[in-house]
């Protein structure tokens, strides 16, 4: 499966996200990889086990 890095996918759909600060793109640093995890399960059809709080 090929899927453009998280990171860029984010960017290109926030373009408005501040650098810094509540609610900005550093708040949501850790959101590529939680979806590069969820894009492997689904293409090895395996349960995710989810931890929102790495998402926070």
């Amino acid at each position: 499966m090929i899927a453009l890095n998280g990171k860029f996918r984010i960017a290109i759909n926030w373009p408005n996200l501040s650098m810094m600060g509540s609610g900005s793109f550093m708040s949501i640093s850790g959101a590529p990889d939680a979806i590069e995890e969820a894009l492997e399960a689904v293409a090895k059809n395996k349960k995710l086990e989810s931890n929102s709080d790495d998402l926070m």
